[in-house]
């Protein structure tokens, strides 16, 4: 049964990216101190016209594996832009929104020219962007990602590690890397 719903979420999920199911949903970030909403994450779902939902922890390790997950990343950027876009031109305040990249972005040579690319088509300042990695990423090359990482912040896009301290990297590794804030 495992092994039948892994194989129909591999190939249905390419299919869902053409047809616009997967969602970017706003989790917002509350300050411990002053109470307010000082940033959010984009947390992707995926809805199929059904109305029936595949939750993250269904799909994202499979797109993992086929290299997909740089397609709903690259998706859910888009999206958060677009939401971001749209609230400045209606003057409304905004907080800086972090999307998760997977470390399969770091396999690709455009994977920073891309996300910067998407920054100024959308004229969204780039301090409103908050790319998140989860430590996982420190198993692939981890000079190119200390690369990618230093690239972004270069221009102004914060940059976070989650899930750190769950098993795949050390202190040592950590000050190895360009980051702005660990979870």
């Amino acid at each position: 049964q495992e092994i039948e719903n892994a194989k129909t979420i591999n190939s249905n999920i390419l299919k869902g990216l053409k047809n616009g199911e997967f969602h970017a949903y706003m989790q917002p970030k509350v300050g411990l101190r002053s109470g307010r909403i000082e940033g959010a994450e984009a947390l992707v779902r995926w809805i199929r016209p059904d109305g029936s939902r595949v939750m993250p922890d269904e799909f994202i390790g499979i797109a993992e594996k086929n290299g997909y997950v740089t397609k709903i990343d690259f998706e859910v950027l888009e999206q958060t832009l677009r939401y971001l876009a749209d609230a400045l031109a209606r003057d409304e305040e905004v907080v800086p929104i972090s999307v998760n990249f997977s470390r399969r972005n770091n396999e690709f040579d455009d994977f920073v020219p891309n996300v910067l690319e998407r920054l100024r088509a959308y004229h969204v300042p780039s301090n409103l962007l908050e790319a998140e990695v989860t430590e996982s990423v420190f198993m692939a090359d981890l000079s190119t990602v200390d690369d990618n990482m230093h690239r972004l912040r270069e221009q102004g896009v914060e940059v976070s590690v989650d899930d750190f301290g769950s098993g795949y990297s050390s202190l040592n590794m950590l000050a190895k890397v360009s980051a702005d804030t660990i979870k």
